[in-house]
């Protein structure tokens, strides 16, 4: 419950930051006429109501838990994580579109130092929000802290890039932006792709067949002791469990094959015995 408190606070604080961050970067987007600073604004936005929507979802859910339903809240920030995940996806998916129409139909962008300095001095908010995030995560041990963090490098990185692309317009009429714009959405879809796929097999609680088959091989080499009924993997994020449903009729045995299978499989067994 008090790890639960703490995402809370860090949903509130990602709502924010980065609702301050949209604001900024949009009025200077639309007043430079750049697309990279205005797909960048774009981008925060959908972090502001990520953090937004996680923070009703999980308060809700704390309001109404209780200890016994831990599991439920650990399951409930991986669901969340995975719906971040997927906002970051559409962000690079939106930028990528809003890039390649300005690449065909090319506008001028007008230059102002003041304008970038200032969206220079937000990816420096972001990485100070890297560390604020982390110090959330070490607390916490959140998932979905953990994609908020990950997300602030993947954010200044395409910040840093709306400034260069901002400096270097002021010397072309090349359509340089637009450029930048799409090879920044790639690496955006790139990086959101690899983290959707990682919480997605979380939420579903993937363990691969090479690691099932492994830990039943284990439990082969104790057959005579131990009698399988059940197998149930459940993945938390930070380790895979796996409840044993099986009889027993040495005790001593069952030690011995949960240190076997930490060790050679790295999954922790849980025995049910009936």
């Amino acid at each position: 419950m008090k790890n639960g408190r703490v995402v809370l606070k860090a949903c509130a604080f990602s709502f924010v930051a980065n609702f301050i961050l949209f604001a900024v970067k949009l009025y200077i987007g639309l007043r430079t006429n750049s697309i990279s600073i205005y797909s960048d604004a774009v981008n925060n936005m959908f972090d502001s109501l990520s953090g937004a929507v996680t923070f009703a979802f999980l308060y809700y859910l704390l309001k109404k838990s209780s200890e016994g339903m831990s599991g439920m809240l650990k399951k409930s920030e991986q669901l969340f994580s995975f719906v971040i995940s997927v906002t970051v996806v559409a962000a690079g998916l939106y930028f990528a579109y809003t890039s390649l129409e300005r690449l065909i139909y090319p506008t001028p962008v007008w230059f102002s130092t003041l304008y970038a300095a200032i969206v220079a001095a937000t990816a420096g908010a972001k990485a100070v929000m890297y560390f604020i995030y982390s110090a959330f995560e070490k607390k916490s041990g959140s998932p979905v802290v953990r994609v908020m963090k990950i997300d602030c490098i993947l954010d200044m990185f395409i910040t840093v890039v709306s400034v260069i692309t901002l400096l270097v317009s002021q010397y072309s009429d090349y359509a340089f932006d637009a450029v930048c714009g799409l090879l920044i959405s790639v690496v955006i879809l790139i990086s959101a792709v690899k983290m959707l796929i990682s919480n997605a097999k979380k939420l579903i609680n993937y363990v691969s067949s090479a690691t099932r088959e492994k830990v039943s091989g284990i439990l082969a080499e104790y057959s005579e002791s131990i009698t399988v009924k059940e197998l149930d993997y459940q993945n938390d994020g930070d380790a895979v469990v796996c409840y044993v449903t099986a009889q027993c009729e040495d005790n001593s045995t069952l030690e011995k094959v949960k240190q076997k299978c930490l060790e050679e499989v790295d999954v922790h067994l849980c025995f049910v015995i009936k």
